[in-house]
């Protein structure tokens, strides 16, 4: 059942520092379930009516809070309806503040063991590893205002609008940088792809760079490439299903590859899907031609293990602020009778309502044993 956008909102959680404030306020919930109502005009009032209300509203001076609820909750109620498909391939994580965080491999004592003969003495033969590569967060956002006459004209309805068009721009930016992990001007990322790339944990020579086009025999080399990698003890690698990832121009040839029959032997045997019989499931990255430049960015294409067998790459957000977070700023001027202003009337100088939207994330590349590209010329 699809839900509607208001329903969702009254269950998502808003920032710490509004839900601080908000505790302040007598009766918050209700008061905020009651504006929410009226914005959407959920009652069914009259144009004159809702007029009349919202600025009785406006006039309170728990107004500010309100409104701010309102839009916070609308935008992230728009941003966690649309998940990010990225994070199917790509690992996504937590850390405390923009400090490095590090992302550490532990590695070895995972081959096989040695004979022990009777009374014989045990042997260390194996040594614990340990490696690491560090996720630094950055800072995006963006400035944003809207004149009084808007505001006016519109009867508040720029709302949705404002909330939406932050949420497509919080998604967007999320996607780029996640592209950006695997991907670059020129091709495949040369940090996590190559002939003969140096592992960034371990230090092992790892080879995951081919150039077979989009086609079965370039898909069977690709899982056969990830399924034949080795753990730094020279053990095989469990890899149960993967993700196939491709730029929109290869959707259909996608869809259409992981659709071919397959004909077992002896042929008396059913035909099987090849999708199924590998476990791969398709995904259209709309960055990939974007992030990537180059004359072949429209025939490469990706192929990771999936995120329960290992992380070829990792997205981290700040924790506690992992959806962007939208703030109002506060109106600069007073009546000359003394009495508070709505923001709904815009700033002294312009009549200008301001807001800032604000998303922390920060990637890295982290094992390459876990993914494969091919960069075709078809």
């Amino acid at each position: 059942m699809k839900k509607d956008i208001l329903e969702v909102m009254k269950d998502e959680k808003l920032d710490p520092s509004v839900g601080e404030r908000a505790s302040k306020i007598h009766n918050f919930n209700e008061r905020l379930n009651t504006f929410i109502e009226l914005v959407s005009n959920a009652r069914g009032y009259s144009a004159r009516k809702r007029a009349y209300l919202l600025e009785e509203a406006s006039s309170t001076s728990d107004f500010p809070l309100l409104f701010g609820n309102v839009l916070e909750r609308q935008l992230l109620a728009k941003y966690q309806i649309a998940r990010p498909d990225w994070r199917n391939y790509i690992a996504a994580g937590t850390q405390r503040d923009f400090r490095p965080s590090d992302a550490i491999g532990i590695f070895g004592l995972q081959g096989r063991l040695n004979t022990v003969s009777q009374r014989g003495e045990y042997k260390q033969d194996k040594e614990l590893g340990e490696g690491k590569v560090s996720i630094t967060l950055k800072k995006y956002g963006r400035l944003f205002g809207l004149g009084w006459e808007a505001m006016v004209n519109d009867e508040l309805g720029a709302f949705n609008d404002v909330a939406q068009r932050l949420a497509d721009a919080a998604l967007r930016t999320e996607f780029f940088q996640a592209t950006s992990l695997i991907t670059q001007s020129t091709g495949p990322n040369v940090l996590l792809y190559g002939d003969a790339l140096t592992h960034p944990i371990d230090g092992a020579t790892i080879d995951n760079l081919g150039t077979s086009n989009l086609d079965q025999a370039g898909l069977e080399l690709a899982v056969a490439a990830l399924r034949e990698q080795k753990d730094t003890d020279g053990e095989p690698i469990l890899i149960e299903s993967f993700s196939l990832v491709v730029p929109p121009f290869k959707e259909i040839a996608m869809l259409k590859l992981l659709r071919t029959d397959l004909t077992m032997v002896p042929t008396t045997l059913a035909t099987i899907r090849l999708g199924p019989a590998f476990s791969i499931t398709g995904h259209v990255n709309p960055y990939l031609p974007i992030v990537d430049t180059s004359g072949a960015k429209n025939f490469t294409w990706y192929l990771f293990a999936n995120l329960s067998s290992g992380r070829s790459a990792q997205l981290n957000f700040m924790r506690g602020r992992e959806a962007p977070q939208l703030v109002m700023k506060a109106p600069d001027k007073q009546a000359i009778g003394g009495g508070d202003i709505s923001p709904l009337d815009g700033d002294f100088l312009t009549d200008s309502m301001w807001w800032r939207v604000r998303h922390i994330l920060g990637g890295v590349q982290i094992d390459p044993r876990f993914t494969f590209a091919q960069v075709g010329s078809a």
